[in-house]
């Protein structure tokens, strides 16, 4: 198993959401941050990813059909390389909106040391503020809309539901709602857990 769709939008703009969507519509497993799959590999697994050393996706993908979300967000453009049959969905909020969510819950692992290089890693600064995190979501976002083919890439918010993701990935739209899940107030359990794993 290869995998088929690559999720380049960062944290907080709907990536759990569109996880489970995937997944409804037959392209699972997908690889999110959250998923045990991301810290089973250790220290080892993170110290390649914030030094930006090769990673063997093959291997680290194997069994999953999809990933989204960071870290794996900034590694879309090497993913679309190795996977040039995989589609690419951007996942976008507003920036302002976009900042106070990812500040209200994401930011709150800075407080470790994993979570300093997490932070540098996504935005080049172990502490960042507001203004340059906006810029470097903005930069990214910029970045593959102009790395990517448009018949290739999907720019979407989850709001807008199933029918433009399913128009892309050429399948049916289903009679379910559209899965929104992740909200601010299902976080904090969320972030014990990964800051649980961090610290190991």
């Amino acid at each position: 198993m290869t995998l088929s769709v690559i999720g380049a939008g960062f944290g907080r703009t709907g990536t759990l959401s569109l996880k489970s969507a995937l997944e409804h519509l037959g392209f699972g497993p997908c690889c999110h941050t959250s998923d045990e799959h991301h810290f089973k590999g250790g220290q080892a697994f993170w110290d390649r990813v914030f030094n930006h050393e090769t990673i063997d996706w093959d291997q680290y993908f194997e069994g999953f059909s999809s990933m989204v979300d960071s870290p794996s967000c900034r590694f879309y453009l090497e993913l679309a390389e190795k996977y040039p049959s995989a589609k690419v969905i951007l996942t976008l909020r507003e920036p302002q909106a976009w900042f106070e969510s990812y500040r209200t819950t994401i930011l709150q692992l800075s407080g470790t040391s994993q979570g300093r290089k997490y932070s540098a890693f996504l935005f080049g600064r172990e502490l960042p503020d507001r203004d340059s995190m906006i810029a470097a979501y903005e930069q990214h976002n910029a970045e593959v809309r102009h790395r990517i083919p448009p018949a290739r890439l999907l720019v979407y918010e989850v709001k807008q539901g199933w029918a433009p993701l399913c128009d892309f990935l050429g399948v049916p739209v289903p009679a379910l709602p559209f899965p929104h899940t992740n909200q601010r107030s299902e976080f904090p359990a969320l972030l014990d857990k990964m800051l649980g794993r961090l610290q190991h």
